[in-house]
């Protein structure tokens, strides 16, 4: 397995295999075609954006991004995916242990993910060392009525 940048030509790939992980439980979002090639498209301009690859073939992937803040560079992970014949075989770990070296070489002091409270990948990000923000609560607002 290697992991390597993202390429224009990944894009409908990585949709594809996006849709399916985040279309199951415990995400249950409603990513269509059109809006998802969107956003891996402005993703792939300017987050770190890189897939783990077998025998040419892409079996996951990770996006994240550097930033500064009031202590210096923090990152953030945007995403994680992996094909679902290649789960728990390591690729998932390998890409966030590639995200973690990327970013400290780059001086960021800490990485910032957030996931689903039921998404087994908790253990995984447990196992690295992230643990749940004390002080911080994510918060949403609807802006459109139902």
């Amino acid at each position: 397995m290697r992991i390597r940048r993202v390429k224009k030509t990944d894009l409908e790939e990585i949709a594809k295999l996006y849709k399916r992980m985040y279309s199951k439980k415990p995400y249950c979002e409603r990513w269509n075609e059109k809006n998802l090639m969107i956003k891996l498209k402005e993703n792939i301009g300017w987050m770190k954006f890189f897939v783990a690859e077998e025998n040419k073939k892409i079996i996951g992937f990770i996006m994240f991004y550097i930033y500064l803040w009031s202590r210096g560079w923090n990152a953030y992970i945007e995403d994680v995916g992996v094909v679902e014949e290649y789960r728990r075989q390591g690729v998932g770990k390998r890409l966030i242990k590639f995200a973690i070296s990327f970013c400290k070489k780059k001086k960021a002091r800490i990485i910032v993910l957030n996931t689903n409270t039921k998404a087994k990948a908790i253990n995984i990000y447990k196992k690295f060392g992230f643990k749940k923000t004390k002080n911080f609560i994510q918060m949403t607002k609807n802006l459109y009525k139902k």
